[in-house]
C-alpha cells in the first residue's frame, strides 16, 4: 500500500496495535460527526443515528432541494417581459402627451361659460386633483407584492390587479370603462385629422372640392401609415420619441395663440369678459376641467416601466406633467378668452384667420393626434385583454395546464402591517404575515396560448374598429361626451379614492383618507350632473 494511504474502512481493534491516529486523513468535522460503529457509546438505533459518511477526496455532496416555481406575473404572460429601462424624462413626456389632447383648444370657450377668475380656479383645481389621483393610484399599487423591485421580474400594476386586492367582482368592470374611454379618444382623434387635413391642404394648395387631396376619408386613411406601426408598440416608453414630437407641436400652438394676442395687426373685438359667470353652462363645460388632466389610464404602465419606480421619482413624473399641463392652459385658455371674449368657439384655432402660421398649427395638430393614438390604445388593449381573459372563463378540467396565482398584497387581515407612510412591506415573507393568494390570468385558456397572439389580434381589432368608426361617422360630440363622463371621471376621480379607502379601511382617518373619499364622492357627483345634462340637452334637441 502506498505511502499516506488509508484503508476506507475502520481499522480493526481485535488484533495487533491500533494504528496511529497521524496515518487516518479523516477530518475533525468527520470525526466529531458521527462516531464509529464500534462505538460503546453509539445507539443500536441505525432510525437515530445518521449513517457514517465515507471517505472521498472531494467536497461533501449537499443536497439542494428543487427551487419553488415563482408565479408568472401577469404582464410576462400578455406582454414585453424585459426589464423596466424608462426614465423620469420619457415618464413626464408620454404623461405630459397622454394630458395634451383636444381639451387645449376647448379650454378658452370651457373659460368663457365659467368667467375669467373662476376659470382659473377650476383650472388649478382639476389639476391639483389630477395629481392627488395619481399619487393615490401609485401609492395603492406598493401595495402590490414586488410591484417596486429593483432588481428582477416585477409585479406588474395595473387597474386590473388594484381592482383584485380591493374589490375582486368589480374588477373587470372597471376594465371595461377604461377601455371604452380610451377607445372613444382614439376614435376622435381620427375624426380630428380628417377634419383638419383638408384645411391644411386648402392653405397650402388651391384645389377644388372634388380633388383627393381635399377628401376627409383620404386623409384618415392616410393617417394609418405612422399610427398602425406604432400602436403594436409593447411598451409605453417606445413611444417617447413620438411623444416628444408630439408635444413640439404643442409648443407650436401655444406660440401662434401667443403671436395672435402679440399682434397688432390681428384686430378683434373681443366679447363680454367677466370674472365670474353662474349658469347651467356651468354642467355642461365642467367636464372639460376634468377631462384636461386624464392621463391615468397610463399611470400605472409609466410606474411598471420606470427603472427606478420609488415614489420619490414618481412623484416627479406626476408633478412635471401636471405642472406643464396647467402651464399649457392657462396659456391657451387665458389668452384665448381675453382677445376673443364670451364669442370664442369650443376649437380656438377655428378663430384665426387662414394664413401660412394657422396652416402649419393646423397641420401640428393633426401631427399630434396621431402620434396621441398609439398613447390611448396601449392601455385600452391593456384593459381589454383582461376582460377577454376574463370572459373566457376558468381553464378546461382535463387540461394540465397550470393556473398561476400570485401573491400581491403580504399583509395581515387587518392590514396591521401597513405603515400609513409607506405601504411597501417592511421585512420579508418570513415575517409573521399573510399573503394573500389572489387568482390571475390562467398561462393559457382557449386560443390565449401565445401572448404576441393576443397582442396582435385585439391591437388589429382596435385599430379596424376605430378607423371604421371614424370614416363614418363626423361627429361623436354627444357619445364622447357620455363616454368622458363616465369613463374619465371613474379614472381620474373613482377609481383612486375607493382603492385608497379599500386598503386603510381599517385604519385611522387621516387627511389623504379624507381627501380620498372626498375625491370618489366628488366623481360620482360629476358624473351624476354631466349625465343628467347630456340627457336633457338631447330631450331639448341641443
Amino acid at each position: 500500500m502506498p505511502k499516506g494511504s488509508a484503508p476506507l474502512s475502520p481499522p480493526s481493534t481485535t488484533t495487533g496495535p491500533a494504528l496511529p491516529a497521524r496515518k487516518v486523513p479523516v477530518s475533525t468535522t468527520m470525526t466529531r460527526a458521527s462516531p464509529t460503529p464500534t462505538d460503546a457509546t453509539a445507539p443500536t438505533s441505525t432510525a437515530a443515528t445518521p449513517r457514517p459518511r465515507p471517505l472521498h477526496l472531494g467536497p461533501d455532496p449537499v443536497a439542494i432541494p428543487p427551487p419553488a416555481p415563482s408565479p408568472v406575473p401577469v404582464v410576462d404572460q400578455l406582454g414585453d417581459p424585459s426589464a423596466p429601462t424608462g426614465t423620469i424624462f420619457s415618464g413626464t413626456i408620454n404623461m405630459a402627451n397622454t394630458i395634451l389632447g383636444s381639451g387645449m383648444l376647448a379650454m378658452p370657450y370651457a373659460i368663457s361659460s365659467v368667467g375669467l377668475a373662476l376659470g382659473l380656479v377650476l383650472v388649478l383645481v382639476s389639476g391639483l386633483a389630477a395629481a392627488f389621483g395619481l399619487w393615490l393610484l401609485t401609492h395603492v399599487a406598493r401595495h402590490l407584492a414586488g410591484s417596486d423591485r429593483a432588481r428582477g421580474p416585477r409585479t406588474p400594476s395595473s387597474f386590473f390587479a388594484l381592482s383584485t386586492i380591493t374589490y375582486p367582482t368589480a374588477a373587470v368592470y372597471f376594465d371595461a370603462a377604461i377601455a371604452i374611454k380610451c377607445f372613444g379618444v382614439a376614435t376622435s382623434y381620427l375624426i380630428v385629422i380628417g377634419d383638419l387635413m383638408p384645411e391644411v391642404v386648402r392653405g397650402l394648395l388651391s384645389l377644388d372640392n372634388n380633388n383627393i387631396l381635399v377628401w376627409r376619408s383620404f386623409w384618415i386613411l392616410v393617417s394609418s401609415l405612422p399610427i398602425v406601426p406604432l400602436s403594436f408598440a409593447h411598451r409605453l416608453d417606445s413611444l417617447r420619441h413620438t411623444s416628444m414630437v408630439a408635444l413640439c407641436a404643442v409648443v407650436y400652438l401655444v406660440g401662434m395663440v401667443i403671436y395672435f394676442f402679440a399682434q397688432p395687426d390681428f384686430n378683434v373685438t373681443p366679447g363680454e369678459i367677466v370674472a365670474v359667470r353662474l349658469s347651467l353652462d356651468f354642467f355642461k363645460t365642467l367636464p372639460i376641467f376634468v377631462f384636461a388632466f386624464t392621463c391615468h389610464q397610463n399611470i400605472l404602465a409609466v410606474y411598471n416601466e420606470l427603472g427606478d419606480n420609488a415614489q420619490s421619482q414618481v412623484n416627479v413624473v406626476i408633478s412635471s406633467a401636471c405642472s406643464a399641463a396647467l402651464i399649457v392652459y392657462y396659456i391657451i385658455g387665458v389668452l384665448g378668452y381675453l382677445q376673443f371674449g364670451d364669442g370664442v368657439a369650443g376649437n380656438i384655432i377655428t378663430m384665426y384667420p387662414v394664413t401660412p402660421v394657422v396652416t402649419f398649427g393646423r397641420l401640428a395638430l393633426a401631427i399630434l393626434f396621431v402620434f396621441s393614438y398609439p398613447i390611448q390604445a396601449h392601455p385600452c388593449r391593456t384593459s381589454l385583454t383582461k376582460v377577454l381573459l376574463h370572459v373566457s372563463g376558468p381553464q378546461p378540467p382535463e387540461s394540465d395546464t397550470p393556473t398561476e396565482r400570485s401573491p400581491l398584497l403580504p399583509t395581515s387581515p387587518s392590514y396591521a402591517s401597513v405603515e400609513q407612510d409607506d405601504p411597501r412591506p417592511t421585512g420579508h415573507a418570513s415575517h409573521s404575515t399573510q399573503t394573500i393568494p389572489v387568482p390571475t390570468v390562467p398561462a393559457r385558456r382557449w386560443w390565449f396560448a401565445d401572448a404576441s397572439a393576443i397582442h396582435v389580434a385585439l391591437t388589429t381589432g382596435i385599430v379596424i374598429l376605430s378607423y371604421s368608426i371614424a370614416l363614418v361617422v363626423q361627429s361623436l360630440d354627444t357619445v364622447l361626451a357620455v363616454v368622458g363622463a363616465t369613463g374619465s371621471t371613474t379614472i381620474c376621480y373613482i377609481l383612486p379614492g375607493v382603492f385608497y379607502y379599500k386598503i386603510y379601511e381599517r385604519k385611522p382617518w387621516t387627511w389623504v383618507k379624507c381627501g380620498a373619499v372626498g375625491m370618489a364622492v366628488t366623481g360620482c357627483v360629476i358624473m351624476a350632473c354631466c349625465l343628467t345634462m347630456q340627457a336633457v340637452m338631447h330631450a331639448q334637441g341641443e
